[in-house]
């Protein structure tokens, strides 16, 4: 029986195991805002939904209108309650607003007009964006 350093095939193996995790760890913060987003999105159609036929009072928003509008399923904030989640509305078109619990960096901005993707991964387009609404809900939703 060879010893484990004699053996090329084993050391090689052992070797690829490394790189591919020691490289898999830099992507852990874009898999965890990706994760994120994927909750956002729930929430963002929740305060869409909750706008067109909730009959909400006209100036209820930021975290007081996510709130409302999660009211029925309280259970889509639980995974974003670690950080920081408003809205924002514009007549009958929202977005909701993800960020660091410090409100210092913007991670994801979604709007619920477009459930099928992610509008603003922000984390991705514009790394170190504050904490505040970026997108146009106009062109975003009249696509």
């Amino acid at each position: 029986m060879k010893p484990f350093l004699h053996s090329p095939g084993l050391f090689l193996a052992v070797a690829v195991f490394l790189v591919v995790s020691c490289a898999s760890s830099y992507g852990s913060e874009d898999e965890e805002f990706a994760d994120k987003a994927v909750s956002l999105g729930y929430v963002a159609v929740a305060v869409d939904g909750y706008i067109k036929f909730g009959n909400p009072p006209p100036n209820l928003t930021g975290p007081d209108l996510v709130k409302e509008a999660t009211k029925q399923n309280p259970d889509l904030l639980k995974p974003l309650a670690d950080d920081f989640v408003t809205a924002r509305r514009d007549g009958s078109l929202s977005s909701v607003l993800l960020c660091d619990k410090g409100k210092t960096r913007a991670i994801a901005e979604d709007s619920g007009c477009t459930s099928a993707r992610l509008d603003g991964p922000l984390w991705k387009q514009a790394p170190g964006a504050k904490c505040d609404f970026q997108l146009d809900l106009i062109a975003v939703c009249k696509k």
